[in-house]
């Protein structure tokens, strides 16, 4: 009964052990993100995507290009840490959002590793305060309301004919 529990231990850790060295790791950014998917006309956003460093990465928005230099978070004994990215490489371009609502690509591309990928963003519609107080309530009778009244009128009815009918003398 013990080799029967070793070795079915042993295939457990088999089995289960290759899993545990692979989310050691922390995992590769793999697409380009947004800060925001939803922007306000005129108002920022940051595109993150990842690269090979010191590849310069060219972010494309509306036609017109942004280049920035792909950097790695390197700290070394005595020196500020410069840029700020992730372990791996990564460009981040804050970019400015249309005045027109609508949506907009941004096309993300490596000097060295070639088309890295695209992000979307939604532009709202600008808001119009307008000055006036916002519409509370209906504006006339609903079907709910006219239902009720035909109940009332219908009860009243019945009301009044059964009133009717306990006043009248018995005929004999």
């Amino acid at each position: 009964m013990k080799k029967f529990a070793l070795a079915l231990m042993a295939a457990a850790a088999a089995v289960f052990g290759a899993g545990m060295v692979a989310n050691a790791y922390p995992p590769i950014p793999d697409s380009v993100t947004v800060s925001q998917s939803t922007v306000e006309p005129g108002g920022t956003f940051e595109v993150t995507a990842p690269c090979v460093v010191p590849e310069e990465v060219t972010f494309t928005f509306e036609g017109l290009p942004l280049d920035v230099r792909c950097t790695s978070a390197v700290v070394q004994p005595g020196f500020m840490l410069l840029q700020q990215s992730s372990p791996d490489g990564a460009a981040t371009a804050t970019l400015t959002a249309p005045t027109a609502a609508g949506t907009y690509t941004v096309t993300v591309t490596g000097s060295t590793s070639g088309s890295i990928g695209t992000a979307t963003i939604t532009v709202q519609a600008a808001t119009d305060p307008g000055g006036g107080l916002p519409a509370t309530g209906s504006d006339g009778i609903s079907t709910t309301t006219m239902i009720a009244a035909g109940l009332l009128v219908v009860g009243l009815g019945l009301f009044g004919v059964a009133t009717m009918r306990r006043r009248q003398a018995p005929v004999a």
